[in-house]
């Protein structure tokens, strides 16, 4: 999936500036591939108490982590990383439409 998205960056950059996620910095392959698989693997690990026929140590034929009733925690750390997510992009959106504000209004030299 990160290969995928890193040939498909391209395609993104309208949403990107529609969203204000765009960045300067071009994004190299490997980090697209890191970020897949840490998305896999925290996915996998959350997934793991809730689900018996999730496999997270395959070949292993048992899941050692199965525990539904950690069930409303692990919704609970979702829910609120969700929300400081959120928060965060909210900042940074605030951010950037402050900067340009700021700019327009600054006078300019003479």
């Amino acid at each position: 999936m990160g290969y995928v998205m890193f040939r498909l960056e391209g395609s993104f950059v309208s949403l990107y500036r529609l969203l204000l996620l765009e960045t300067d910095a071009k994004i190299s392959l490997g980090s697209f591939i890191a970020t897949g698989a840490l998305g896999t693997i925290i996915h996998v690990l959350l997934d793991s108490p809730l689900y018996d026929d999730i496999l997270p140590f395959y070949p292993l034929a048992v899941n050692p982590v199965y525990n539904p009733a950690l069930s409303p925690e692990i919704y609970s750390i979702c829910v609120w990383m969700g929300a400081l997510g959120l928060i965060y992009y909210a900042a940074l959106v605030g951010l950037s439409v402050y900067k340009k504000v700021s700019l327009k209004l600054a006078p300019s030299p003479q």
